[in-house]
C-alpha cells in the first residue's frame, strides 16, 4: 500500500534531494509537504491519463503507485531546472570516474555533470520517457498489476480530449444509439458524441424499409461535435440508421430507428 512517506523518500532519491537534516550547502532542500502537494497533484493527472480514472493513494496498483511517483519525481524535476535557470542556486550532482580492467584491456570513462538547467532537464526527459511507457503497460493491463505486450494495437492522444485511446486496426468503433423525435413535418435525429482519436465521420442513412435495403445517405460529417440533423422526408413510416466511419474505414453501425412523419 502507497504512503507519502516512502514514496516521498523515493522521489528525493530520484532528484538528488537527500533528507533535509543534516542541511548540505548549496543544495536547495524541499520539506515534505513540497513533495506531499507534487504527489497529489501526480494523482490527479495520472487518473486523468487513464481516461479519466478516481485515484486514492492508499488503493493505487502497483503500475498506478509507479505512475505516481514518475509524475511527482517529473514535477519536482522541473522545479529544479527553474530555479537553476534563474540563477537562485547551482547545484548539480558531482560526476564520477569509473574505470574497467581485464587482460589486454583497460578502459576508463569520466562521467563529468552537466551544467545549468540541462542536467535536471535531460533527466526530466528520461522519466516522461518512463511515464509514457509505463502508461502504455497500464492500459493494457486493465488490472493495474502486471503489463503484456499485445499486438496489433497503439496508442494516440487525442488534442481535443486529451485521453490517450486505443485503437485496433480491425475494429470498427461502436456507432452510438440514435434518439428520433417528429415535429409536424420535420423529423430530429441526434446521437451521443463519439470521442476517439481515430474518428473520421458520421453517416446517417434514411430508408423506407426496416431492412435498410434502399437506404440513402442524408448526411454526413467529419466533425464529431455535429451529431444532429434535422430531416424532411415527406409523409410515411421512415428508417434511419447512422454509421460510424474510423481512420481506416471500418464502419460501425447503430440499430434501426424509426419515425413517422403524418
Amino acid at each position: 500500500m502507497a504512503d507519502y512517506a516512502s514514496m516521498t523518500a523515493r522521489i528525493r532519491t530520484r532528484i538528488h534531494d537527500p533528507d533535509p537534516t543534516p542541511a548540505v550547502e548549496g543544495r536547495p532542500k524541499y520539506p515534505d509537504l513540497t513533495y506531499t502537494e507534487a504527489i497529489d497533484r501526480a494523482i490527479v493527472y495520472v487518473g486523468i491519463d487513464l481516461c479519466p480514472a478516481t485515484l486514492v493513494l492508499a488503493t493505487l496498483t502497483p503500475i498506478q503507485e509507479y505512475l505516481v511517483e514518475l509524475r511527482a519525481t517529473i514535477e519536482m524535476l522541473m522545479i529544479r531546472a527553474g530555479e537553476e535557470a534563474s540563477g537562485a542556486v547551482s547545484d548539480v550532482p558531482e560526476g564520477t570516474v569509473t574505470s574497467v580492467s581485464v587482460p589486454d584491456l583497460s578502459v576508463s570513462k569520466a562521467v563529468s555533470a552537466k551544467s545549468g538547467a540541462k542536467f535536471w532537464v535531460d533527466l526530466c526527459d528520461k522519466y516522461i520517457t518512463d511515464y509514457e511507457h509505463g502508461l502504455e503497460s497500464c492500459e493494457l493491463s486493465p488490472d493495474g498489476n502486471s503489463a503484456q505486450i499485445t499486438q496489433g494495437i497503439m496508442f494516440r492522444r487525442s488534442w481535443r480530449t486529451n485521453r490517450r485511446t486505443p485503437y485496433e486496426y480491425d475494429k470498427a468503433l461502436t456507432a452510438p444509439s440514435l434518439a428520433v423525435a417528429v415535429n409536424v413535418d420535420k423529423v430530429s435525429i441526434s446521437w451521443p458524441v463519439v470521442f476517439d482519436a481515430y474518428f473520421r465521420r458520421y453517416e446517417l442513412r434514411r430508408s423506407a424499409s426496416v431492412d435498410m435495403a434502399d437506404s440513402v445517405a442524408v448526411y454526413m460529417n467529419s466533425d464529431n461535435h455535429r451529431a444532429s440533423y434535422e430531416d424532411l422526408p415527406g409523409s410515411g413510416t421512415w428508417y434511419y440508421r447512422l454509421s460510424v466511419f474510423n481512420s481506416n474505414d471500418l464502419e460501425g453501425q447503430s440499430g434501426v430507428s424509426s419515425a413517422t412523419v403524418v
